[in-house]
C-alpha cells in the first residue's frame, strides 16, 4: 500500500497545502511571494529601516515592513500598492496614514541620516561698483517694468554676480529687444487705427447732411441758440419754452402752427435732443382711445405714446393736431385739467415733470388757414388755452442749404431755389390756392441734378393738376 504525502504551505500560520512543491507554499503565498520580489531593486540600497520613534503599546517595533493583505495607497506619494506587496505599515497612525511605500520610506530614511545641505542664497548684488551690472539691469527694467535693483537681483541670480556670461546676456537682449520691438509694433498699429477712424468718421460726415449743434440744457436752464446754418430760424424760441417750468414743476404745452413742409416735426425731434429726453410720435387722434390706449380681447392694455410720455417723460408730437375729434379733445382736456388721469388699464398716472407735449397744425384752430387751402375742425377755447402758440413760417435759408445738399452746389441749385421761392410769393400774392412747399425746392434740386428738364420738375414738384389759368397768373406775377 503506498503512503501519499501532504505537504502544508510553509508560511507561519497557514494550514493551506502546499500546490507550490518547490516553494512549499499554497497558491496565494507563492504569488504575493512573486509580487514582492519582481518590485525589490536588483541592488538594494544597503540602508537600515528607519523607525518612527513611537513607543510600542504590544512590544513590537513601527512600522514595520510586511505585505499587504489588501489593496492600499501611499500616504507620501500616493502610489496604488495591491494585494500582498511589501510596504512600510505603522499601526500605531491612525486610519488612512499608517500604509508607506518603500521608495516613500527610504528617503526619508536617508534624508534623517544624511540630510542633504540646502544651498545658499546668492548675495545681493552691490550696485556701488563699476557699473556694468547696474547698466545690464536697468535695460532689463525698462522693458520689464520693474526697478533697476530689482532687475540685478534677478539677473545675479540667473547667471551669476558677475553677469558676464555672454550667451544668457545674449538671449535677455534678444528678448528685450523683441519686447520693444513688439510694444513699438503695437502702438504703430494703434496710431494707424486711429488715424484710419478719423480718416472714416470725416468721409461718412462729408456724405451725411449737415445737422444742427444742438447744446444739452438742463430743465429750467434758458437755452443756447444752436449753431449752424441748418437751424430753423424758430428753434431757439421753441427750446427756451420747452425748458421753461411751472410753479408746480410741469412743462409747458407748445402749438406749432404753420404750412405743410415748413419742418415742424423735425424741429420737434430737435427738440427732444436738446433736452435729452426720449421722442415719441403720436400720429392724428381721431377717437379718445387713440390717445389713452384700450384693452384688447384679451383684456390687455394696448398703451400709446401719450400714456409712454405722460407717465415716463419725454417729448411728445402729435401731428394734425387740429383734425382731432371732440371726443379726442375731451379726453385731452381731462389729463390735463388736473396733472394726473385714470387710463383704461386701471391705473392713474400723474403727469411726470419732464413731459412736454408739442402739437402742429396747419391752423389756428379756428377752422381753416388764411389761404383758405386746409379746412379743419374748429378746436374749442379750453383746448387752445392750454398752449403756448408759435406760428413757424418757411425758413428760406434753410431751405436753400438742404437744395444744395440734395443737388450740389452749383448754379442751377440756386437758381432753381430762387426760381421755387419767387413762385411761393407770386402764389401769395395772386391769392392762388396752393402751396408751394422747400420740399419742391430741395426734391426738384436732386431730379434737376439727374438731369431732367426744369419744365418737367416744375410738373413733379409743384403744379402736378393745378389749373392752368392760375398757373398762368402766378408766371405773370413773376414777371
Amino acid at each position: 500500500m503506498t503512503t501519499v504525502t501532504t505537504l502544508t504551505c510553509k508560511v507561519d500560520g497557514c494550514t493551506a497545502e502546499a500546490t507550490r512543491k518547490r516553494a512549499q507554499m499554497c497558491n496565494k503565498h507563492y504569488v504575493r511571494a512573486r509580487r514582492a520580489a519582481a518590485k525589490q531593486p536588483t541592488e538594494p540600497t544597503p540602508i537600515e529601516p528607519v523607525s518612527v520613534a513611537v513607543e510600542p503599546t504590544n512590544g513590537s517595533s513601527h512600522p514595520k515592513m510586511m505585505p499587504l493583505k489588501y489593496a492600499s495607497v501611499c500616504t507620501k506619494c500616493s502610489t496604488t500598492l495591491n494585494d500582498g506587496d511589501m510596504a512600510w505599515y505603522d499601526r500605531l497612525q491612525p486610519k488612512g496614514r499608517r500604509v508607506t511605500c518603500r521608495d516613500c520610506h527610504d528617503k526619508a530614511a536617508r534624508a534623517a541620516t544624511d540630510p542633504t545641505p540646502v544651498a545658499a542664497a546668492p548675495e545681493p548684488v552691490s550696485t556701488n561698483g563699476n557699473g556694468s551690472l547696474l547698466d545690464d539691469a536697468t535695460t532689463v527694467a525698462d522693458n520689464g517694468g520693474v526697478t533697476p535693483e530689482q532687475a540685478a537681483q534677478i539677473l545675479a541670480q540667473v547667471f551669476g554676480a558677475n553677469g558676464k556670461d555672454a550667451e544668457l546676456r545674449g538671449i535677455v537682449e534678444r528678448l528685450s529687444q523683441q519686447v520693444a520691438d513688439h510694444t513699438q509694433s503695437i502702438d504703430e498699429g494703434r496710431n494707424r487705427l486711429d488715424e484710419i477712424s478719423a480718416n472714416v468718421k470725416s468721409a461718412v460726415e462729408d456724405m451725411l447732411p449737415p445737422v444742427v449743434r444742438i447744446q444739452k440744457v438742463e430743465p429750467g436752464k434758458t437755452p443756447e441758440p444752436p449753431k449752424g446754418i441748418m437751424a430753423h430760424y424758430i428753434l431757439p424760441k421753441v427750446l427756451k419754452v420747452a425748458a421753461m417750468q411751472k410753479r408746480d414743476g410741469s412743462r409747458r404745452n407748445i402749438m406749432l402752427m404753420g404750412p405743410p413742409g415748413a419742418g415742424k416735426s423735425h424741429l420737434a425731434k430737435q427738440v427732444a435732443d436738446a433736452l435729452d429726453l426720449t421722442y415719441y410720435l403720436q400720429e392724428p387722434v381721431m377717437f379718445k382711445y387713440d390717445l389713452i390706449g384700450h384693452k384688447d380681447v384679451h383684456n390687455e392694455y394696448k398703451p400709446t405714446p401719450f400714456y409712454k410720455a405722460f407717465k415716463e417723460g419725454g417729448v411728445l408730437l402729435i401731428t394734425e393736431f387740429d383734425n382731432s375729434t371732440a371726443e379726442a379733445l375731451n379726453a385731452f382736456n381731462a389729463a390735463f385739467a388736473n396733472g394726473h388721469f385714470m387710463f383704461p388699464n386701471g391705473e392713474m398716472v400723474t403727469r411726470h415733470s419732464d413731459f412736454v407735449l408739442i402739437v402742429d397744425a396747419n391752423t389756428a384752430g379756428r377752422g381753416t388757414d388764411e389761404m383758405r387751402t386746409h379746412v379743419r375742425r374748429q378746436l374749442d377755447a379750453a383746448t387752445l388755452d392750454r398752449f403756448c402758440f408759435l406760428k413757424m413760417d418757411y425758413d428760406e435759408k434753410l431751405e436753400r442749404e438742404l437744395a444744395i445738399y440734395e443737388g450740389g452746389d452749383t448754379e442751377l441749385t440756386r437758381s432753381w431755389v430762387k426760381r421755387v421761392q419767387a413762385m411761393r410769393a407770386a402764389a401769395a400774392q395772386v391769392g392762388a390756392r396752393i402751396h408751394v412747399t422747400p420740399r419742391a425746392s430741395i426734391e426738384g434740386a436732386a431730379y434737376l441734378a439727374e438731369g431732367f428738364p426744369q419744365d418737367e420738375v416744375e410738373d413733379m414738384t409743384i403744379w402736378r393738376d393745378f389749373d392752368r389759368k392760375q398757373r398762368e397768373k402766378i408766371y405773370a406775377a413773376m414777371n
